[in-house]
């Protein structure tokens, strides 16, 4: 059996972990994965709310412009897959 300490060993989260993507906000330890589902599941609009879901954002602010990009990117119509001919 692999013990606890493996997926820190790894980088990685363990399996069944859920990954908090790449860090965003470095001040509060907040990843993309995170914020994109805080997004998704809250219906987040501002970057204020990202930092009242997260408080992502909240501390020195220099991630407040990705935390907007992420927003605008969330609101995009997502491209429709062509079926496949019969």
């Amino acid at each position: 059996m692999i013990g606890a300490g493996a997926s820190l060993l790894a980088g990685r989260p363990g399996v069944g972990t859920f990954d908090p993507g790449p860090t965003v906000c470095a001040c509060l330890n907040v990843g993309l994965n995170t914020i994109m589902a805080a997004i998704a599941a809250q219906s987040l609009t501002s970057v204020e709310q990202i930092g009242a879901a997260l408080h992502a954002g909240t501390s020195c602010g220099s991630c407040r412009p990705e935390l907007a990009a992420m927003l605008a990117l969330s609101q995009l119509p997502l491209p429709r897959l062509k079926q496949a001919a019969p």
